[in-house]
């Protein structure tokens, strides 16, 4: 529930083609949790030079939730588009969106967006950070910016794992517009395993993501670029596994760490819910990335294969962490994965 925010913002709608045979559709989830009836506007951001749609209207009984299926066609008749959704009302609601491919009848599998938080929207001399981009011939990223007031302005730079520049954009708008790049586009044909992009606003307001998509199974990750609070130094991260599933599946979580500080950063992590409390000590390089792929199994905390629950990750300086769960067979014979993104949570908060 967003009681105290009354416009929401959810980047990432589509109904559009994608590489590799994907077709990308969007739901949107909407609840009102008021006692009484609430009207809804819903508004389109699209990308530059395509105009912008009129705003659509629906209302909600008290208690009720509604679903509109692929919503671009059905709220704005936008059958091959993408862009950002805003949703605005006077009473508190609770909402998400879906993004998937829908290319296979026989199944669906994609993203599930959240709306914005207030620290995600980035106002004029802030930045952030989306720290898990990837351009190997296993994924490929795309850039995405949204900028939310007319006459914003930011500056979008790519960076390696050791803090060296591979590129960079400036995205401005007299109106508020949608913007997607691929990596490529911004950085070269060059590999880069472990990268993350930087979003600097130098006027208005903006938020900006990385979409890092499976060459296999088209499946992706949406990660949304966050600000380095002093208060992020002690995080929860739950739905942590190294373990077999149904339908032959096998699931297995990465990290990734970024340290602002021009200094080494040395992160504690410890196990929660898995048998006992084991800690694992890595440094981060200083202004740098670090990745670690399976985290419980050898190259982390070296548990057996059937092991799930909870990390606490803690360090004295603030840093960023994100995770992602894949399904995926670790000894390469399969290729391709389905992952899951997973944002922390303060632990003071968690």
């Amino acid at each position: 529930a967003q009681a105290t925010q009354q416009v929401w913002i959810l980047p990432g709608a589509a109904e559009t083609t994608g590489l590799f045979g994907a077709r990308f559709s969007s739901t949107l989830f909407l609840s009102n949790l008021g006692n009484t009836g609430a009207a809804v506007q819903i508004g389109f951001i699209p990308y530059s030079g395509k105009p912008t749609p009129a705003p659509v209207t629906r209302s909600l009984a008290a208690g009720e939730t509604q679903q509109i299926s692929s919503v671009l066609p059905s709220l704005f008749g936008l059958s091959s588009d993408a862009g950002t959704l805003t949703v605005s009302s006077a009473t508190p609601l609770a909402l998400w969106m879906t993004t998937v491919n829908i290319a296979d009848t026989a199944g669906t599998y994609g993203l599930a967006i959240e709306p914005l938080t207030s620290e995600m929207i980035l106002s004029a001399g802030s930045s952030g950070n989306a720290i898990w981009a990837s351009q190997t011939a296993a994924f490929r990223t795309n850039v995405a910016v949204v900028l939310l007031d007319p006459n914003s302005s930011v500056r979008v730079t790519v960076y390696d794992e050791q803090s060296q520049l591979r590129g960079t954009a400036t995205v401005s708008s007299p109106t508020p517009i949608s913007w997607q790049m691929a990596l490529p586009d911004l950085i070269g044909p060059a590999p880069l395993a472990v990268g993350r992009i930087e979003i600097a606003v130098t006027q208005g307001r903006a938020a900006g993501y990385a979409a890092v998509v499976d060459n296999v199974t088209n499946d992706g990750i949406a990660v949304m670029a966050e600000p380095i609070l002093s208060l992020n130094t002690d995080y929860l991260l739950n739905g942590v596994a190294r373990s077999p599933g149904v339908n032959n599946t096998f699931w297995s979580t990465d990290l990734r760490f970024f340290n602002l500080i021009d200094a080494p950063l040395q992160v504690s992590l410890d196990s929660l819910g898995m048998g006992g409390v084991a800690t694992l000590v890595r440094t981060v390089p200083p202004s740098g990335v670090l990745e670690i792929i399976d985290i419980l199994g050898p190259s982390g905390f070296g548990f057996s294969q059937a092991v799930a629950g909870a990390l606490r990750v803690r360090a004295l300086s603030a840093f960023l962490l994100a995770a992602r769960t894949s399904n995926r067979d670790l000894s390469g014979g399969r290729q391709g994965s389905f992952s899951a993104f997973q944002r922390p949570v303060r632990f003071s908060m968690g």
